[in-house]
């Protein structure tokens, strides 16, 4: 049984829509993959960043912490809290530039930055206290007050 014409016309013009819709379906695809791969690569820059992130000279560690979180929050969008927040403590860790507060940090089995970052807060702040204490001299202090008081007495009498 043969097409009529009306029914050749209806399948080719069917046949157009279809590959029209088949062409911007790969359109579509290809849009995507190129957007997920331009994102890897932004993950792989800020992974290769956090991974060579250090601690500037005289640069705080408040600071490299914000910049390693914000590094983190970047590199592994998809990861869980819980091991990005691991992650981002031996980033941490690995990025301080002191050998002596990169060890003690290692040492006190923190979990995450934020107790990471509190500990190293008091280690600073404990170590710059006893750097000062060598240098600080010990100092006596005469209580001559006995003695002024004497002598303004007897400077009163011979007024008198």
């Amino acid at each position: 049984m043969g097409k009529t014409r009306s029914q050749a016309t209806m399948a080719d013009s069917g046949n157009a829509e279809l590959l029209a819709l088949l062409a911007e379906m790969k359109k579509s695809m290809e849009a995507g993959q190129e957007e997920m791969r331009i994102e890897q690569e932004e993950m792989k820059k800020r992974m290769t960043e956090l991974k060579t992130r250090r601690q500037k000279p005289g640069g705080s560690l408040q600071v490299l912490a914000a910049d390693v979180e914000r590094l983190m929050s970047l590199a592994y969008t998809e990861c869980p809290l819980d091991i990005r927040e691991s992650l981002a403590f031996q980033y941490l860790v690995n990025a301080i530039r002191d050998e002596d507060t990169q060890h003690s940090t290692r040492l006190m089995d923190a979990k995450n930055l934020k107790s990471a970052l509190a500990y190293n807060m008091k280690y600073e702040a404990a170590r710059t206290v006893s750097k000062t204490s060598k240098h600080v001299r010990s100092l006596e202090v005469e209580d001559d007050l006995k003695k002024k008081e004497d002598k303004f007495e007897q400077a009163g009498k011979i007024i008198e």
